[in-house]
């Protein structure tokens, strides 16, 4: 019988260090990084499998993330354009939203007309996740609302950014997949 009752406490014992080793974990990775970046599982394979078919995914070699723009805006164009970008980073199981620019010089200013005339400057954002995050959303919220937003070059030529009506949509629908990739669109859900 002794030796049973052996086994048995020995098999318990087994059992609770597992445990206690599997909780902590999880809860170490938890306190890392930002909610709002990230991802779940579910929402991964969802957007891999569906989402993705819309974006031309590029993995930096360096960082390892993978880089999903979308197609609406890889076509060539000398017009100025500034649209969201889907980063994954699936080392950390979080996604970012980022800006890229064509056609657009780092020393070019954002202008946003008023429709009472007055003009508005938004600064760039550094290359801060939550920053990059903030100004689209910002540049969501003025397209949603039809505001004129112009790029200013050094030289004072002002060039208006025109989103075609896919560019549009693209822009809108790139932002809605990466709340539904993240956990900000599962924490809204559930309010």
């Amino acid at each position: 019988m002794t030796q049973y009752s052996d086994i048995t406490r020995f098999f318990a014992i087994f059992i609770l260090l597992i445990l206690i080793g599997c909780e902590s974990g999880s809860v170490e990775r938890q306190q890392n990084g930002d909610v709002r970046f990230k991802t779940t599982a579910p929402s991964l394979i969802y957007f891999k499998n569906i989402k993705s078919l819309k974006y031309q995914i590029n993995r930096d070699p360096q960082s390892q993330m993978d880089f999903y723009r979308p197609k609406a805006f890889m076509k060539a164009t000398n017009l100025p354009i500034i649209y969201p970008v889907i980063v994954q980073n699936w080392l950390e199981d979080e996604s970012y939203l980022v800006f890229e620019k064509k056609n657009i010089a780092d020393s070019a200013k954002i202008l946003v007309k008023g429709k009472n005339g007055n003009s508005i400057e938004l600064n760039w954002p550094s290359e801060d996740y939550v920053e990059q995050l903030a100004f689209i959303r910002k540049l969501e919220g003025l397209l949603k609302s039809n505001q004129n937003i112009e790029i200013k070059v050094a030289e004072g030529e002002v060039k208006s950014l025109d989103y075609s009506i896919p560019e549009r949509t693209s822009f809108l629908i790139v932002i809605q997949d990466f709340l539904n990739l993240t956990e900000t669109a599962s924490s809204r859900a559930k309010k």
